[in-house]
Formats: C-alpha cells, structure tokens, sequence
C-alpha cells in the first residue's frame, strides 16, 4: 500500500499505485493539487478511462501505464492521487 493512499483497503477503488502489473481498471478520480489534476486531464488519464499497468520499477520507481492507447511513465507519488475502479 502506497503512503498517501488511506482507503486502499477497500479494493473496489484504490490508488493507480497500488495496482499490481498486467492489473486494468477505470480511472474514478483525479485528486490533488488543481496543476496536477490538469495535467493529469490532458494527458487523457480521466474519469471512466480504462487504465492498465504495464511495468513497475522497483524501489517505488515510476511505473508505465496505458491509457487511451498511449504510454506514459508516471511517478508513484503522482499515481497515488489518481484513483480507480478494478472490476
């Protein structure tokens, strides 16, 4: 479980970060501070996208997900604010 992510315990939504590899999910919410939701926003990672982990570097390195067909290498800690919805 990632530091910033409280309710992660409740698996039906959890944290971008905690998901593990080859794990897909919708994007429930954008949380943070307003910069980041926009950027977040205009990269297309937005509520009801489906998202999947590609890869994971170890040592809370940054991870590489897919999200409207494209890949993006993010942060943990910017994961951490991005919410989603595993089936």
């Amino acid at each position: 479980m990632h530091a910033k992510c409280s309710d992660c315990s409740v698996r039906a939504v959890c944290c971008l970060a905690d998901l593990q590899v080859n794990t897909a999910a919708r994007v429930a919410s954008v949380e943070g501070h307003p910069a980041f939701r926009q950027r977040m926003l205009a990269l297309g990672i937005t509520p009801g996208s489906p998202v999947t982990v590609l890869r994971a570097m170890p040592l809370g390195g940054p991870m590489e997900i897919e999200v409207r067909g494209t890949r993006l290498a993010i942060r943990r800690d910017d994961a951490a604010g991005i919410r989603v919805a595993t089936p």
